[in-house]
């Protein structure tokens, strides 16, 4: 038996017919036809009329849309733990609606089927309906609000507006197979090596074709840094290891005060060594510190989005200092990471940065510290996880140079060893930061919206186009007329239609 469908995507179910919500596939294919924008946001895309204004909240997945005469529509999936009944989803969806709406006013909260509630509204000369439907799930209770509201006059061309929008929204956002959660999508890249040009004293793979500086800064003889920075040719993804400005840091002592030496000055132990006085930073709060200070200026409306300390990233390595230490002089590392927003003319960008610092103090409180490890990036938002694939193959492919080392530090060789099994941790620990646990939840919130729906996402070979189709069949094909079909055998409609592939 073959059944026609539609392509559907956000649009409330439970069999709700509320005249706000109703999708008429005909209507809304020949509203979005005529001269419409689309909005991308490298997770989403959506078609809307031209001067619409389209925001998606990256935190929360509220998409809000606003009309040029005042029309404006939000659509908001969820989850939460445990169950949910009638009482608590009326109580959630008037609350909701006070919310994103408090100037209108809302009638009394209406069932509109066994797991979905409804309200209408009116302020002034708008009018209004909102709708939550809820799914129960082994794991808690997925969801959806949405919100509609428009000028009374414009109730019925809003009505096939926003039909129109809602039936055009799809996800963009790349969806690769992976070992775990939020493991990121290797990139397609070839990868050639680039040694230190200054002194030989190490080796990593870079990308091929990018724009690579950088290599070992020497500014006295025991005061050696490093970093690499490479970019994309079209300088949407920009990459660092190390930041060879950084200097070592003397932490604040009242002798050092008495003396001259408050925190934000220099000071010079000898041996041509500048040090700047400042109190100690773990490895989360310099990683926002350092974020604060050199990227704000080139990139605005900067926002931190997540932030922890990575004690079990450090815990090794602070054993083996430990065993190896002296009872004097104790060596401490602390690490974190930070991951942030910001807008760099008209492209909104998403970063990370990872930061490790070494503290060695003595048991009267005095001491140094420096940071150890620093990388990061910069990327436009869709290729996020591009970036952050590329950083972690860089990281885990540096090597130390045994013989700089000898050079250097006339100490053996396992520091080479030691650079070489910290890289690699460092890699796991980029490849799990918050942009890849963003990507998994957002996988995560996909399933449960198709759970909502009743859908079920879909490909076409032919063109990679991606559809959302009603569920309930084995098989789904497509016509070369944009027709879709679903079918319980694989056998095919017609010799016209060929067949899509299902994701998962």
């Amino acid at each position: 038996m073959t059944s026609h469908l539609r392509p559907l995507a956000l649009i409330p179910a439970a069999g709700l017919s509320l005249a706000w919500i109703l999708c008429v596939a005909a209507s809304a294919a020949a509203q979005s036809a005529a001269g419409w924008s689309t909005f991308r946001d490298g997770l989403v895309e959506m078609r809307h009329p031209p001067g619409w204004q389209i925001q998606r909240d990256a935190d929360t997945g509220r998409l809000v849309v606003q009309g040029t005469r005042g029309e404006r529509l939000v659509v908001w999936p969820f989850f939460l733990d445990g169950a949910l009944d009638g009482g608590t989803a009326g109580r959630m969806l008037a609350q909701m609606a006070a919310r994103h709406a408090p100037e209108r006013t809302w009638g009394p909260v209406q069932g509109a089927g066994p797991t979905a509630v409804r309200a209408d509204g009116r302020g002034g000369a708008d009018v209004g309906v909102t709708v939550l439907t809820w799914t129960p799930t082994a794991r808690g209770t997925a969801g959806q609000f949405v919100l509609a509201i428009a000028p009374a006059g414009l109730r019925r061309q809003s009505e096939t507006t926003f039909a129109a929008i809602l039936s055009g929204v799809r996800l963009t956002g790349r969806r690769e197979p992976s070992a775990g959660r939020g493991a990121p999508a290797r990139p397609s890249v070839t990868f050639v090596p680039f040694q230190d040009p200054n002194e030989g004293a190490y080796s990593l793979d870079v990308p091929q074709g990018w724009r690579v500086s950088g290599g070992l800064v020497r500014k006295a003889p025991v005061d050696v840094r490093s970093q690499v920075l490479a970019a994309s040719p079209d300088n949407q993804i920009q990459l660092r290891i190390g930041d060879a400005d950084l200097p070592p840091f003397t932490v604040p002592t009242p002798l050092l005060a008495q003396t001259g030496f408050r925190e934000g000055s220099w000071y010079s132990p000898g041996y041509g060594v500048q040090m700047q006085v400042l109190r100690y930073l773990g490895g989360e709060q310099f990683a926002a510190f350092w974020v604060n200070t050199k990227v704000s200026g080139a990139c605005g409306n900067l926002k931190m989005v997540g932030g922890r300390p990575l004690p079990q990233t450090v815990q090794a390595m602070n054993a083996i200092m430990a065993r190896h230490g002296s009872g004097y002089v104790r060596q401490r590392l602390d690490a974190g990471d930070v991951a942030f927003r910001c807008q760099q003319g008209p492209m909104p960008m998403a970063g990370y940065l990872f930061v490790a610092t070494l503290a060695t103090g003595t048991a009267d409180g005095a001491g140094t510290w420096n940071v150890d490890q620093l990388q990061g990036y910069l990327a436009a938002t869709e290729r996020a996880g591009e970036a952050q694939a590329i950083l972690a193959h860089m990281v885990e492919s540096v090597r130390l140079n045994p013989a700089w080392v000898r050079m250097q530090q006339n100490i053996t060789g396992n520091v080479s060893s030691i650079v070489s099994e910290t890289g690699a941790h460092v890699s796991k620990v980029i490849s799990d930061s918050y942009w890849s646990r963003q990507a998994g939840e957002a996988e995560m919130s996909r399933r449960r919206s198709n759970q909502i729906l009743g859908v079920e996402d879909v490909r076409d070979p032919a063109t990679g186009r991606e559809l959302k189709v009603e569920s309930g069949s084995n098989y789904y094909w497509i016509d070369p007329g944009g027709n879709v079909a679903g079918t319980n055998t694989d056998n095919r409609p017609n010799l016209e239609y060929r067949e899509l592939i299902k994701l998962p």
